[in-house]
């Protein structure tokens, strides 16, 4: 579902209920921000060893989580 934003430059896929995503063209702060009136809350991962500014972390609680965030992404981006 993710895959479609041109924001998104690599998912990385876990086992755990979370997945790490490297954005290009926007810095996690801002999509923080963006993303606040949603209430939608993802970690900014700046602050993690070798990640950078350009790395959020999302937590996925089912299907519904997925749906919101991407259906707020695309208001955001639209």
């Amino acid at each position: 579902v993710l895959e479609k934003f041109d924001f998104i430059e690599k998912i990385y896929s876990s086992d755990v209920n979370f997945l790490l995503l490297k954005l290009k063209g926007i810095e996690a702060q801002e999509l923080q921000e963006s993303l606040k009136p949603y209430r939608i809350l993802i970690r900014d991962c700046s602050n993690f060893d070798f990640l950078d500014s350009s790395y959020i972390r999302v937590a996925i609680k089912g299907r519904e989580s997925i749906k919101r965030l991407e259906d707020a992404l695309c208001e955001i981006f639209s």
